[in-house]
Formats: C-alpha cells, sequence, structure tokens
C-alpha cells in the first residue's frame, strides 16, 4: 500500500511547468506518479492537456502565441477551493440537518469553520422547500440560518446573508398569519439590504414580499402601490418573470379592492406572457386567481375548470398550502351554486388540513366562510360551534385584542341568534384588514 499524499490538480501543474518556487521537492512529486496509479493518472491527463495547450491552432482563435500555465494554475487553484468549500458545507448541512435544532450551537462550537455563505444558503433553500408543507419548521431553519449568519466574520456576506434569511423569514411568518412580525422582518431584511454595495436586487424582492403581506392583511390599495414599484425595480434588471410576479400581485389586489374586471385583464394578460416562459409556479397561481375572478363574476362553469387546472398544478409541485386553497376555493362555487352539502364539506376539510399545516389563520378564514354558510341555512346550533371555532384559531394564530373582540361579539351574537350575514361579512373583512387603529362599528347583530 502507498503511504504517501496523493496530489492535486494544483500541486501537479507547477510540478510540469518545473515551477521550484511552488514545488518544494519535486522528487517526492516524482516518486508519487511513478508509485501511484491515482497520481500518475491525473499528471498523464495534465500532460495530455498540457500538450493540447502547447499547439498554436489552440491558442489561434484568440489571436495568443506565448503561453503561461501560471493563469492556469491560478484558475484550477480556485476552482479546487471553490470544490471544497462545496463539499464542506454540504457536510455540515447534512450534518445539521439530520440533528435537532437545539443541537445546532453545539455543532458549531466543535466546527468553528463551518458558518460559511454556502451553508446559510442550504439551509435557505431548505426552508423555502418547506414552507408550503410545514411553514412552523421553515421559520426554524430560517432562525437556525440567522444564528449561522452572525458567525461569518466578512461583514459584507453577513449583510447579504441576513438580508436573504430575512426575506424568507416574511415570507414563513406571513404564511403562517403573524403579519405584524412579517412587517416587522421586513424592516430588518431591508436594512441589511440598503448596506449592501450589490444589494438592489435582493430589495426589490423585499418590497415584493411586502407587498405580499400588506394584500394579507387587506390594505389593497398599498399592495397596490407598492407591486407597481417592485415590478419597476424588477424592469430595472430585466427579470421579466418577476416582473409577471409583481403585475400578478397588482391584479389579486385590484380585484380584492373590488375592481374585478380590471384584474381578470391583467390575469388574462399576465397569462400570455406566462405561455413564452418556464415558471409553473406563477402559472398554477395565475390559473388560481383567474378562477377567484371568473367566480366573482358569476361565471361558475369556467371558474371551476380553471380552478381544477390550478389544483392539477399545484400538486406537480407539491404545494400542499395551495391545493389546500384550490379545495377552499370550489367549495365556495359549490355553495354558490347551492350544492350545500358538498361545499360544506369541502370547507371543513380545508380548514382541518389548514391547522394541520399551522396555518391558523388561513383555518379561522375558512371557518368564518361555514359560519356564514350555516348562518345561511339557519343551522344556528352548528353555526354558534363554528363561530367560536374561528374565534380561537385566530386567537391562537396571535390575533391583537382588537381581533379578539370582533370576533367574540360575533360568536356571542350568533349563539343569541341575533346575527346577520352582513355581520359576519363585517367581521371577516375588519379581521383581515387589521388595523388596531379602526374602531370596531359593526352593522346591527338583529334581524
Amino acid at each position: 500500500m502507498n503511504s504517501h499524499r496523493h496530489y492535486r490538480t494544483s500541486d501537479l501543474l507547477p510540478y510540469l511547468d518545473a515551477n521550484n518556487e511552488v514545488v518544494e521537492v519535486p522528487a517526492e512529486i516524482a516518486a508519487a506518479v511513478a508509485s501511484c496509479t491515482a497520481c500518475g493518472a491525473r499528471l498523464r491527463e495534465l500532460q495530455s492537456f498540457g500538450h493540447l495547450l502547447a499547439e498554436d491552432e489552440t491558442w489561434g482563435e484568440v489571436g495568443l502565441t506565448a503561453r503561461n500555465l501560471q493563469g492556469l494554475i491560478d484558475v484550477v487553484t480556485e476552482a479546487d477551493r471553490m470544490a471544497r468549500e462545496e463539499r464542506a458545507a454540504d457536510s455540515d448541512f447534512a450534518a445539521l440537518i439530520a440533528s435537532s435544532l437545539e443541537t445546532w450551537p453545539e455543532y458549531l462550537i466543535a466546527h468553528p469553520e463551518a458558518p460559511t455563505e454556502l451553508l446559510v444558503r442550504r439551509i435557505i433553500d431548505a426552508a423555502i422547500a418547506e414552507l408550503d408543507r410545514q411553514p412552523s419548521y421553515a421559520l426554524r431553519l430560517l432562525d437556525g440560518a440567522d444564528s449561522i449568519t452572525d458567525r461569518i466574520h466578512d461583514q459584507s456576506t453577513q449583510l447579504e446573508c441576513r438580508s436573504d434569511v430575512w426575506k424568507n423569514r416574511v415570507n414563513a411568518l406571513r404564511t403562517l398569519g403573524r403579519y405584524d412580525e412579517a412587517l416587522s422582518a421586513i424592516l430588518t431584511a431591508e436594512r441589511a439590504a440598503r448596506d449592501v454595495a450589490t444589494g438592489g436586487f435582493t430589495l426589490a424582492q423585499i418590497i415584493y414580499t411586502r407587498g405580499t403581506v400588506l394584500f394579507k392583511m387587506g390594505r389593497f390599495a398599498e399592495t397596490i402601490e407598492t407591486a407597481r414599484e417592485a415590478g419597476g425595480r424588477f424592469a430595472e434588471y430585466g427579470d421579466v418573470k418577476r416582473v409577471i410576479h409583481a403585475r400578478n400581485l397588482e391584479a389579486i389586489a385590484l380585484t380584492e379592492q373590488g375592481d374585478t374586471a380590471e384584474g381578470l385583464r391583467v390575469y388574462l394578460l399576465i397569462a400570455q406572457q406566462l405561455q413564452q416562459l418556464d415558471d409553473r409556479q406563477m402559472s398554477a397561481y395565475v390559473t388560481a386567481n383567474i378562477g377567484v375572478t371568473l367566480r366573482r363574476l358569476g361565471n361558475y362553469d369556467d371558474a371551476t375548470t380553471y380552478t381544477l387546472t390550478a389544483q392539477q398544478l399545484y400538486r406537480a409541485l407539491g404545494a400542499e398550502s395551495e391545493i389546500i386553497r384550490t379545495d377552499w376555493a370550489l367549495g365556495v362555487i359549490d355553495l354558490r351554486l347551492g350544492e350545500a352539502k358538498a361545499g360544506l364539506a369541502r370547507l371543513r376539510g380545508a380548514a382541518s388540513a389548514f391547522e394541520a399545516l399551522g396555518m391558523l389563520a388561513d383555518a379561522g378564514f375558512v371557518k368564518l366562510d361555514l359560519t356564514e354558510e350555516l348562518l345561511r341555512l339557519e343551522e344556528w346550533d352548528e353555526a354558534a360551534m363554528m363561530a367560536g371555532q374561528a374565534a380561537e384559531a385566530f386567537a391562537r394564530a396571535g390575533a391583537n385584542l382588537h381581533l379578539s373582540a370582533a370576533l367574540a361579539f360575533l360568536r356571542q351574537a350568533v349563539q343569541q341568534r341575533s346575527a346577520t350575514l352582513e355581520l359576519v361579512q363585517y367581521v371577516r373583512d375588519y379581521v383581515k384588514a387589521d388595523e388596531e387603529e379602526r374602531l370596531f362599528t359593526p352593522p346591527s347583530a338583529t334581524q
């Protein structure tokens, strides 16, 4: 068995070039390549490559006549360094992801070289993959990534990583319905991005993400303004896909604001543009949103077709939360068509599925829809139970006192059999807006 070290490409190239300033003991390398199959094979490959480089025809196309292998050595050395860092990041990531998050600090203390940008990026990617399936776990992964970011020595790299970590924390918090926390997280992400010379594009992404949170909070006018700002910034970078994403957000807000026909017009324009791009996720989003606008315009047949198509696209993507959302939409269509039994079953299933994912705010909104339909059917006892469950879901999601008071008012009105459909709709809009300074002034709860 050979006991010598195996020489890398960056060692053998200066040996071939007889660079004695780099190669301290040429005889050792000579002995190694003579006795070791692996080292000998690597040397022969490099010799063959060197002969190719020495031929004038190889360099004729780029107009070079003099060659020096030092440039090639530098390139290969850098490639070797990057490959080592990639392998190290893969190894550290595998170790961390296989252990509990509580043990990460211990691992990082034992491996002080582990905190790198590559490792943080791998954890961010893992969190993004879990966002639709397990948003609570995704948030914990991002918390772990942020703790690793604190240990990165290069300040510029640290800021770049922090802006990306916190941008994705916003997405996780939004998915979990924790909107106030999401808006606070955006400020941290923005500060980091603004402090990095190359952070302009990330800042555009963060502005777009703010728009998605504002939309969830029912602040549609602000959403439209923010989406247009993000779209303009993306256009400056020539990012057509993200321009489409921003326009999609604008169209959603237009629809929710009541300008449904204009929203549909924008959606159909986006759908045409998407035919030229390979963006399956956005195709699914736009298809689902076209279904929503058609439903609101009373075109239930086409709405069903688009929603089912979107659901198939989401299944192919494995986007669990969006699959549930399309079931919710199909349930609403069933109710509009007078299919109460089927519609209620779909909505109950959607509420349970959202709860299983920890998406309690979404579950609460589904239960408000259930409450409304049960009132329509004059199923008072079940409606009262559902109103209570909706209030509980929002409380568990961290609803502020003013929202809890509105939901308690609704629950009491249903229990007293004095609630109206108008009251349910008012409370739903009030909770969606989540404006603490806005006085809760419900319509009359009596028939």
